[in-house]
Formats: structure tokens, sequence, C-alpha cells
């Protein structure tokens, strides 16, 4: 859940924060902020589908 948080926090500041960047840089930098998050709802969701898989 922490990663979750961290990775949204993170993602919000610097999507707030993209200025200085060129088009290319931008989309390269929120797609690769997504990928924790993302990644971090799958390792939740997977937990959740074992845990409820062996009661």
């Amino acid at each position: 859940m922490a990663w979750l948080v961290q990775g949204v926090l993170h993602l919000v500041f610097h999507a707030g924060h993209l200025d200085g960047y060129d088009t290319v840089d931008k989309v390269g930098l929120i797609v690769s902020l997504i990928t924790v998050p993302s990644l971090a709802l799958v390792a939740l969701w997977a937990g959740r589908a074992e845990h409820s898989a062996h009661p």
C-alpha cells in the first residue's frame, strides 16, 4: 500500500512540474512514473486474489 501511495504522490508532484521539459521528455517521465503505482496495484490485486483463494 505504501508503494502505491508513494508512487501516486510522486507522479502527481512531477505531473505538476513539467515546465522545463519538451514533449518527448514529458511523455517519457509520466509513462515511467505511472509504472510504479501500476505495479503496486498489480501486487495488491495478486495478493488479494491469492489470499481469497486460500481461506
